[in-house]
């Protein structure tokens, strides 16, 4: 599965970037991330332990990963990649962020969600989307607003 979410905001590329380059931010910004909690950097990079969860009807699901910054580019690039440390085959998760500056303090976000996975399913696209129209909504109205707090 890869899917790809676009916006613009008013608001320069850095100011953007300080909040999506911390996973931390995306717990208020995408619906499926339940908690994020920091870890211990590992060899300077920055780790945190994530909890997906999908609600489908009366149905959940839970998926705890590990994530680390894998690519900083400031303030145009940051990749976010599962990185679990238990020498098992996991599944990928990866989240990666473009940042294009359009000058007059306006910005365009493209940001590519991608699981290779086999438990992807139509009803969970479905929440997938809701949640990913909600993130729009968010950062439009914070980067609106002159903010930069999630």
């Amino acid at each position: 599965m890869k899917q790809v979410i676009e916006v613009d905001l008013d608001s320069s590329s850095e100011k953007i970037f300080n909040v999506l380059n911390n996973l931390e931010a995306y717990e208020n910004l995408l619906g499926f991330v339940d908690c994020v909690e920091a870890l211990e950097p590992e060899a300077g990079i920055p780790c945190w332990l994530v909890t997906l969860r999908a609600k489908v009807g009366p149905f959940s699901r839970l998926k705890k990963l590990r994530m680390a910054r894998t690519e900083e580019k400031r303030p145009e690039v940051v990749r976010f990649s599962r990185r679990e440390i238990d020498d098992k085959n996991h599944s990928d998760w990866e989240l990666l962020i473009h940042l294009e500056d359009q000058g007059d303090n306006r910005c365009s976000v493209h940001v590519e969600v991608s699981y290779s996975g086999r438990f992807w399913s139509g009803p969970l696209q479905s929440v997938f989307n809701s949640h990913v129209d909600t993130a729009k909504h968010l950062l439009q109205q914070t980067f609106s607003a002159g903010g930069e707090d999630l």
